[in-house]
């Protein structure tokens, strides 16, 4: 699976997750969850279950706890290389 269809898939969970009204092209990568864009933590959860779910992939726990997904770009970045890992 290429970068860019992991960033749309990413980027889709986003809005459809918190609600925005717009497209995937008009999310920023550099867009921070706290402070830009505003998405809680429970939020969060569903971005990444969602997220889980059209990759058909696992996220262990262990790496959720110990990454700092401070950008949008950061949780693009940990999921390509959770389909790197898992499809390979």
């Amino acid at each position: 699976m290429e970068h860019t269809d992991v960033a749309r898939t990413v980027k889709e969970a986003i809005i459809r997750e918190a609600s925005f009204d717009m497209n995937a092209a008009e999310l920023d990568e550099l867009s921070r969850f706290g402070e830009d864009i505003r998405v809680d933590s429970i939020t969060f959860i569903r971005i990444v279950i969602s997220v889980e779910e059209e990759l058909d992939v696992e996220t262990p726990d262990d790496a959720l706890m110990q990454t700092q997904f401070k950008t949008v770009a950061d949780l693009i970045e940990f999921f390509v290389g959770v389909v790197e890992e898992q499809h390979t």
